[in-house]
């Protein structure tokens, strides 16, 4: 059990980053992590977790479904399995849906400020009505390495690099999106 959820966890951590450009959680500060997607710590309590399901959640579970007809409980498994392959197929489109970003753009007030090569690191401070934010290229990947906001959602959405995916700094009113074979629009609005 420890290990299928540590491993549910590494791939769901790692699909998150890439579809959203951001890290849902990290634990990069914990010891034994990987990647700040696992660490043994939480490991640890999945394994527990399992246990517990397994000694009190199962029993239950059979006690439950005992009492449900088999014709019914045939019917709610279908729907169940074809529910699960319509998200799975969507999950799949959003995440194929844009190639390997070559160009941040970086957009002020609807105005495009700099277009920044992927491939070169560098530093752009945009001056805002609220203060200064600065953009970070390196690795193939930008991001907003600080912004005077209130609520630094847009720092805390983390790197991009696919074509298509943005982090927009509502309340500084810029925007920074990957360009490259091919941009489907903003991929999300923090602010």
């Amino acid at each position: 059990g420890m290990l299928l959820a540590t491993a549910l966890e590494l791939v769901t951590g790692a699909l998150l980053e890439r579809i959203f450009g951001q890290k849902w959680w990290d634990y990069s500060q914990e010891p034994w992590n990987f990647n700040g997607h696992i660490c043994l710590k939480y490991s640890l309590v999945w394994g527990v977790l399992a246990l517990f399901c397994l000694f009190f959640g199962n029993p239950l579970l059979v006690t439950l479904t005992n009492w449900i007809p088999r014709s019914v409980g045939q019917i709610i498994v279908i729907a169940v399995l074809i529910l699960l392959a319509a998200v799975a197929a969507a999950a799949l489109l959003v995440l194929f849906r844009g190639g390997a970003g070559t160009t941040a753009v970086v957009e002020r007030e609807g105005e495009r400020v700099a277009v920044l090569p992927l491939n070169e690191a560098r530093v752009l401070e945009v001056e805002t009505a609220r203060g200064v934010l600065t953009v970070a290229v390196a690795d193939g990947r930008a991001w907003i390495a600080s912004s005077p906001c209130e609520t630094g959602s847009c720092v805390q959405s983390g790197a991009i690099s696919q074509a298509g995916q943005a982090v927009i700094c509502l309340p500084c009113r810029v925007a920074l999106r990957v360009e490259g074979a091919r941009a489907d629009g903003y991929d999300g609005i923090t602010g």
